[in-house]
């Protein structure tokens, strides 16, 4: 996963209990993640449809 993400070594650190991750590595696993959940684009297509037409609140 940090090869296709185009990350470095020291974005990603196995521990023990706990898998540690930089920044850039944590906006980048969710950037992917957002961009493969169908309902996160829907709800993303609703606010923009909202903010459009004037309510957002």
């Amino acid at each position: 996963m940090r090869v296709a993400l185009g990350l470095g070594e020291t974005d990603v650190v196995l521990g023990q209990h706990k898998v540690f991750l930089s920044q850039a590595a944590f906006h980048a696993m969710e950037d992917y993640l957002c961009a493969t959940d169908v309902e996160e684009q829907k709800r993303n297509q609703m606010r923009e449809a909202e903010v459009e037409a004037g309510l957002d609140v």
